[in-house]
């Protein structure tokens, strides 16, 4: 195709998109009444399996063999498959992330936020399929609708198949948009006891992403927070109860389904109870099949059962589902294989038990729980082999000297092809999922509208006007008025008033000086936008405001002796997290519990009250004193805080936490999880 047709195709295909919204709309995710089962094949075995499960998987799966099938009477889906090179196939088995790029005329990498040449012939050379966003390259609304927009045209320029795009926004503390919402997280919807505040958080969330060009989040958390120590889920989580985590799961999912946006229910067969971040070491969950069946199964099972388009794999050991051990590369030691590379589990358990017909991903193969006990190219012909269909991130791709790397894994895999050790119905598979995925979104009509406007020869309208369009749309969408008022109410209704004493509520008045103990200076910001709203608002009397920050402080010093002093009410931001859960004499722990040991010796203000930011499980901590729970502890720049103007990342739960301490509303949330 000669450069000025395949400017004008790309233009006339633009405007179809910008009348039916064809790029950014996953139209029919929601509809899951024609979604079809893919069978599964059982060709390698990297586990040694029982005959007896090899009978029942065999029996639940077949190889998926569209060679014999009319073309008339094949899907979209099977008709790309069956012409395309083993190369074409692997490349939409490949979820990779240009977080941040080094180009040939840079020093050192930096923030991916405009595409470039180097990139673009990446995506042209592998095929690449899927690519997934993080906070480097979503830093504005106009600027993330240029990329995508730009990464989609690399795509087809080459004449591949249009990206799969997808992001990791989940609300609460892992939001990696810049602008727009980020919602309460995860544990602050299930404190509401509402289910259909999930489902609100889902549709928020997908109109936002879809308004950008992106087709996937990579939500919700399905896990169940059964272990308090959880280093990595804790706030993610809707809970410790499992049979309600499957209730906020199957509701959120259907609110982004519903916004036009596919969903992924992770990390399987659940993280909730572990003790290790997989991003830096090798979990282990020590429950047998029973035990897990009755708590981290059910979420999954429910999401399953709702036909959720992709179910996302865990690096962690689980000798209850697959007891098959191997040998570390590290060490030497012996280890049991993860679940993303257990085809017991992947292959037998999800797929077959489960009868799983959607897109099982790996989580992030480049996390050290991988990389350092398996290899890189080794470990992913193993989650092949197990029966995952997409793999996030095989490789860190920084520069354009790392796309060797990419090659050495398709190599790699051909090689395996080859030998018999993979075999291609398996790839065939894979890649059937993740088109029947495509198609199901309308991402496969991109390529369609773009040929129809070549053939039709149709006058060119100016890409820029068009994408200038796109933006303006965009920006009416993510962070609008009402999303913000969505989430505000969300923020609030959370708010767990936490009190083992007896102690009444007692509310600052109008003239009194409020004093805020603050564990750092973001957190003051936050604190001080929620005063200036409120005060505005006349939610709250007219008060006078004092500020201490304790970061890096053990117990209270003579600043904070003095601003004691002065005031009538004291406010105790509490920021627990898991790290530090055993470590009594760390700073975040120990200051505010020596403040409130001091308060109550001295007797000099009996109106104290804590606000939990973060974990919830430290509102145990303070027997004497009122607690109130946020779930979340997000905070704000002091540019926006000042202004009173939310412009860029803004986490709801502490505004709403300080407005229930200061008598704006009064607190109705329930506590999601268990305190010892």
């Amino acid at each position: 195709m000669d450069e000025c047709r395949l400017k004008r195709a790309l233009a006339g295909f633009l405007a179809v998109v910008l009348m039916t919204g064809t790029l950014t709309a996953c139209a029919t995710a929601g509809n899951t009444e024609n979604r079809e089962t893919v069978p599964q094949t059982n060709e390698v075995d990297i586990t040694q399996e029982s005959e007896e499960e090899q009978t029942e998987n065999t029996a639940k799966q077949q190889p998926a063999d569209t060679s014999k099938t009319d073309s008339k009477q094949k899907s979209q889906a099977e008709q790309i498959l069956a012409d395309m090179t083993l190369d074409e196939k692997i490349g939409q088995m490949m979820l990779v992330n240009f977080r941040s790029w080094k180009s040939v005329d840079m020093e050192e990498a930096e923030d991916l936020t405009v595409m470039n040449d180097e990139i673009a012939q990446i995506i042209s050379d592998y095929h690449i399929g899927n690519i997934i966003l993080f906070g480097e390259n979503t830093k504005t609304t106009d600027q993330t609708v240029r990329l995508t927009d730009a990464l989609q045209q690399a795509a087809m320029k080459s004449d591949d198949l249009p990206l799969l795009i997808g992001i990791d926004q989940e609300g609460g503390i892992i939001t990696r948009l810049g602008q727009g919402t980020c919602m309460p997280g995860n544990m602050a919807v299930g404190a509401t006891g509402n289910t259909e505040y999930a489902y609100d958080t889902g549709k928020v969330i997908g109109e936002e992403l879809k308004a950008l060009g992106i087709y996937v989040t990579f939500a919700p958390d399905a896990d169940v927070n059964d272990n308090p120590e959880n280093p990595i889920i804790n706030l993610r989580s809707f809970g410790d109860d499992a049979s309600q985590v499957a209730e906020y799961v199957v509701r959120m999912q259907e609110g982004l389904n519903d916004a036009g946006v596919s969903a992924c229910a992770k990390h399987f067969p659940g993280h909730g109870n572990t003790a290790t971040d997989t991003h830096t070491g090798l979990a282990i969950v020590e429950k047998s099949k029973d035990e897990w069946k009755q708590c981290e199964q059910l979420p999954f099972q429910a999401a399953a059962d709702n036909q959720i388009d992709i179910i996302m794999t865990a690096h962690i050991q689980y000798p209850g589902l697959d007891d098959t051990q191997t040998v570390s590369k590290e060490d030497g030691s012996s280890i049991y294989l993860p679940a993303t590379l257990s085809k017991k589990i992947v292959t037998g358990i999800l797929k077959g038990e489960m009868n799983y017909g959607g897109v099982v991903s790996t989580d992030a193969m480049d996390m050290q729980a991988i990389t350092t006990h398996f290899g890189e190219t080794e470990a992913i012909l193993m989650a092949i082999n197990a029966g995952v269909d997409m793999l996030c991130n095989p490789t860190s791709l920084k520069c354009s000297e790392d796309a060797a790397k990419l090659r050495d894994i398709y190599d790699s895999i051909k090689e395996a092809v080859a030998a018999g050790e993979i075999s291609e119905d398996r790839i065939d598979d894979a890649v059937l999922r993740i088109l029947q995925l495509k198609e199901k979104c309308g991402i496969l009509d991109i390529q369609k509208d773009m040929k129809q406007s070549e053939a039709a020869d149709t006058e060119a309208v100016d890409h820029e006007a068009a994408l200038c369009e796109q933006i303006k749309q965009a920006e009416l969408v993510v962070g609008s008025q009402a999303h913000r008022e969505k989430e505000r109410e969300i923020a609030e209704a959370a708010i767990t008033l936490y009190n083992q004493s007896d102690k009444k509520t007692v509310l600052p008045k109008a003239g009194e000086t409020i004093l805020f103990i603050m564990p750092d200076e973001d957190t003051c910001n936050s604190v001080k936008f929620a005063v200036s709203r409120l005060s505005a608002e006349k939610a709250i009397p007219e008060i006078q405001s004092e500020y201490y920050i304790y970061e890096e402080v053990q117990k209270p010093d003579q600043a904070c002796k003095e601003k004691l002093e002065s005031a009538d009410y004291i406010l105790i931001g509490s920021k627990l997290s898991a790290s530090v859960m055993d470590q009594p004499d760390h700073w975040q722990i120990a200051f505010p519990q020596k403040l409130c040991e001091y308060i109550k010796a001295k007797d000099i203000c009996e109106r104290t009250a804590i606000l939990s930011l973060a974990l919830p499980y430290d509102a145990a901590d303070y027997p004497d004193e009122q607690v109130y729970l946020a779930y979340g502890y997000k905070t704000m720049s002091r540019e926006d805080a000042e202004s009173g103007v939310i412009t860029g990342k803004y986490g709801p739960n502490i505004p709403a936490a300080v407005g229930a301490a200061l008598g704006a509303f009064s607190p109705e949330g329930k506590l999601p999880v268990k305190i010892k």
